[in-house]
């Protein structure tokens, strides 16, 4: 993902969030079909340039694509972004990088230090066990919502 194509991924994001309200709104759907078409492109693209990493990309930074690792808050916006493709389209090829990313993070669902793991694991592992149905999926949630309990201060 270059520089160019960053503000469509970011775009894609708002379009994902705000779609129900953007679809009631637009009647005529060809640019939210257009958006879609690019994300696509991007998202994939993104997909097969970081998948060695382990990691998930974030945003871009100085000149560069940022990667972050499971600890970090934002890690679980890219599968989620995947997941989303994946539920709009039905294309497989997004469901196959979902799972790959989404799997990158399973060391999150121990991860005690952070308020913010329903970020990185509900966006992700929700996600896919919404869509898929896997039970490994919704252990690996169970695991960090015990996890997240243990910063509960009475």
């Amino acid at each position: 993902m270059n520089q160019r194509h960053f503000p469509f991924f970011a775009f894609f994001i708002l379009v994902i969030t705000f779609q129900p309200a953007l679809c009631q709104k637009v009647n005529n759907s060809d640019w939210i079909k257009d958006v879609i078409s690019r994300s696509s492109d991007q998202l994939l693209s993104a997909a097969e340039t970081y998948k060695d990493s382990l990691k998930c990309p974030r945003t871009f930074e100085n000149g560069r694509v940022k990667i972050v690792g499971a600890d970090d808050w934002t890690s679980g916006f890219f599968p989620g972004s995947l997941w989303d493709m994946y539920e709009i389209t039905k294309n497989e090829k997004f469901k196959t990088e979902a799972q790959r990313y989404t799997a990158f993070l399973e060391s999150a669902k121990f991860n005690k230090g952070t308020h913010d793991l329903g970020f990185i694991l509900y966006k992700s592992y929700g996600n896919g066990y919404r869509l898929t149905g896997d039970e490994n999926y919704k252990q690996i949630l169970l695991t960090g919502a015990k996890s997240l309990l243990t910063r509960y201060n009475s």
